[in-house]
C-alpha cells in the first residue's frame, strides 16, 4: 500500500479544521478526529493551536513521570516554564472568547467544544481523507471519482439517523470529507468487545435490537426517498451513540443513485455489498471464486439497484444481533459454500439461538430476508411501522425507544471501560514487578 505523500500529525491544519489524531481506516479513506472552527476568529485559531501544544507537551511529561516513578527516581512532575507561559496565554484567550461566561481551565483540546462561550465557535468532526497518491495507485481499487461520488450522494441526505456531511475540501495532497463525529461505537464492535473480554458473544436484548432496527429503518426510508441506495448496510456501518441512544447510518462509499419514478430499473456491474449481507438476487448476478471473492458479473447479467436489498441487509444485521451469528454460515468456512447458502435462502429460526425471540419478532426479521424481494417489506417505512406496532403492544412507547438503547449502551460502555481498566492495571503491575526484579538482579551482580 502506498503511503500518503503528506504525513498527517496532530495539529495538522486544514483550512477551518485542525486534525487531532487518526481514529480509523475504512475501505475508501483514512479517518481522523478534528476540530472544525465554524466561526472564523483569529483568537480561536490561536487558542486551538496553544491547547494542542500544551496537551502534547503535558502528555509527554506525564508519560515520562509515570515511567520514572516506577523506577523510584522522581516524586513529582516538574513542568517546564514554557508550559506556564502557554497556560497564561490560554487563560487570557479563554476569558476573551467566553464573553464573560465561565470556562474551566483545561488543556484538553476536545473539551473546548462543551465549554460555555466556545461551543458556538467550534465542533468536533470526523475528517475522511484520500490522498492523490493512494487514489492513483494501481495496487488499490480506489479513485477520486468514487470518493467524490460518496460525498455527493451523502450530501443529499439530512436525517437524524444518518451521519451528516458538512463539506468537502480539496488540498494539494488529497480530498477530504468533513462529517459528523458520533460519540459511540459501531454495532459490530459491541459483539467484538464480548470476544475481547473472553466471553462468548451473546444475543442482544430483543427490545434493544428492535429499537435499533426501528431507527435504522427510518434512516433507510429517508435514504431511499432521496433516490439513493446504500448497498452496504451492515453492523460495521451503523453507529450507536453512547449518550442519548442515537442510531446513525454511516459510510456511503458503495451508494448509488437511482430514480424510483423511472420506468426502467437502474443497474450496476459492480458488486459492492459485503458478502454475508448481500441478497440472493444480487448473488444470482455475480460470480465468485472458492474464497467467496467477487470475480465478475455473469454473462448478460447486471445488479438491479433495488432499495429492498438494503432492507434485506438490515434484516441480516438484526438477525446477527438477535442470534449472535449470521443467518447463513458455512461450516467449512468456504466462501463459495456461503454463496450457495445465501442463494438457497433457507435459514434456521431465530428461536433456535435466542429463547427470548417471540413469533412476531421471528416474522419481522424473516420477512426482511425473504429470497423473493416481492415478499419482503416493500419500503423501510413499512418495516419501521411493524416494529413500532409490536413494541407498543408490549408497552414500549415511541419516546422510550432511545431510552432502551441508551441504557444498553451505558451498560456496554461501563463493561468495556471496566475490562480495559482491569487489563491496564494488570499490565502496570506486571511492569512494576519486572522492574523490581531487575533491580534485585542488578544488586546481586
Amino acid at each position: 500500500m502506498n503511503r500518503s505523500s503528506v504525513e498527517i500529525k496532530p495539529g495538522y491544519e486544514l483550512e477551518d479544521c485542525v486534525i487531532l489524531g487518526k481514529i480509523g481506516h475504512g475501505k475508501m479513506a483514512e479517518v481522523f478526529k478534528a476540530i472544525q472552527i465554524i466561526v472564523p476568529r483569529p483568537d480561536l485559531k490561536r487558542l486551538v493551536d496553544l491547547l494542542l501544544r500544551t496537551s502534547t507537551i503535558e502528555h509527554q511529561l506525564i508519560q515520562d513521570f509515570r515511567r520514572l516513578e516506577r523506577l523510584q527516581k522522581v516524586d513529582k512532575i516538574e513542568f517546564l516554564p514554557e508550559i506556564k507561559d502557554l497556560k497564561g496565554e490560554i487563560t487570557k484567550l479563554k476569558e476573551k472568547l467566553s464573553r464573560g461566561n465561565p470556562v474551566h481551565n483545561t488543556s484538553d483540546v476536545e473539551s473546548i467544544t462543551a465549554q460555555s462561550g466556545l461551543s458556538s465557535y467550534v465542533r468536533l468532526v470526523a475528517a475522511k481523507y484520500l490522498s492523490y497518491e493512494r487514489a492513483n495507485s494501481k495496487e488499490e481499487n480506489i479513485t477520486l471519482e468514487d470518493f467524490e461520488k460518496e460525498m455527493r450522494l451523502h450530501s443529499l441526505l439530512n436525517h437524524e439517523n444518518i451521519v451528516q456531511v458538512y463539506r468537502s475540501v480539496r488540498t494539494r495532497d488529497g480530498l477530504w470529507i468533513i462529517e459528523e463525529l458520533v460519540d459511540g461505537t459501531d454495532l459490530n464492535s459491541i459483539l467484538g468487545d464480548q470476544r475481547r473480554m473472553e466471553t462468548q458473544p451473546e444475543p442482544l436484548d430483543p427490545l434493544v435490537v428492535l429499537s435499533i432496527g426501528y431507527y435504522a429503518a427510518l434512516g433507510l426510508d429517508h435514504i431511499h426517498s432521496r433516490g439513493v441506495v446504500n448497498r452496504d448496510i451492515k453492523p460495521e456501518n451503523m453507529i450507536v451513540g453512547y449518550t442519548g441512544g442515537a442510531i446513525k447510518i454511516a459510510d456511503f462509499g458503495s451508494a448509488e443513485r437511482y430514480y424510483p419514478d423511472s420506468d426502467e430499473f437502474q443497474t450496476s456491474d459492480v458488486f459492492s455489498t459485503s458478502l454475508a449481507y448481500a441478497s440472493p438476487m444480487i448473488m444470482d448476478c455475480a460470480d465468485f471464486n472458492a474464497a467467496g471473492e467477487f470475480v465478475g458479473m455473469k454473462p448478460g447479467k447486471k445488479i438491479i439497484l433495488d432499495p429492498r436489498d438494503d432492507i434485506y441487509s438490515l434484516g441480516v444485521t438484526m438477525y446477527k444481533l438477535l442470534a449472535a451469528r449470521l443467518p447463513f454460515v458455512s461450516p467449512s468456512g468456504r466462501g463459495d459454500h456461503l454463496v450457495y447458502l445465501i442463494r438457497k435462502g433457507k435459514t434456521n429460526s431465530l428461536r433456535d439461538y435466542n429463547p427470548l425471540i417471540t413469533n412476531e419478532i421471528q416474522k419481522i426479521v424473516a420477512k426482511c430476508i425473504k429470497r423473493d424481494p416481492k415478499k419482503r417489506y416493500q419500503t423501510a417505512r413499512e418495516l419501521a411501522s411493524d416494529i413500532s406496532n409490536y413494541l407498543r403492544k408490549g408497552g414500549i412507547l415511541l419516546a422510550e425507544y432511545k431510552s432502551v438503547i441508551h441504557d444498553f449502551m451505558r451498560y456496554a460502555r461501563e463493561e468495556r471501560e471496566h475490562f480495559y481498566h482491569r487489563s491496564t492495571s494488570e499490565v502496570m503491575e506486571q511492569s512494576v514487578e519486572d522492574t523490581s526484579v531487575g533491580r534485585v538482579d542488578d544488586s546481586r551482580g
